[in-house]
């Protein structure tokens, strides 16, 4: 396949806990929230993962599905405009 980055290739969970352990380095990123919040994000998008990769997002209801694909704008949002300066 096609070489991609290697945050696409880590799970929410593994993601969120570097993030948390390094957080001095990460805050600046993810300076739109507190700590606590990103935890919280990160541990929701976890629990979404499987059903969402493994092609059963229909085991989610409608407001999880949404709830995942704002999380994950979020923190793409805040990678992108941290990116951006």
């Amino acid at each position: 396949g096609r070489a991609g980055s290697w945050l696409a290739y880590t799970y929410p969970q593994d993601l969120g806990e570097i993030i948390m352990a390094a957080w001095n380095d990460f805050q600046p990123v993810f300076s739109t929230a507190d700590k606590a919040s990103w935890r919280a994000k990160f541990a929701t998008l976890a629990t979404y993962r499987t059903p969402v990769a493994h092609n059963r997002a229909e085991v989610l209801s409608e407001a999880q599905r949404t709830q995942c694909r704002i999380f994950a704008d979020e923190v793409l949002r805040a990678i992108s405009e941290y990116s951006g300066r």
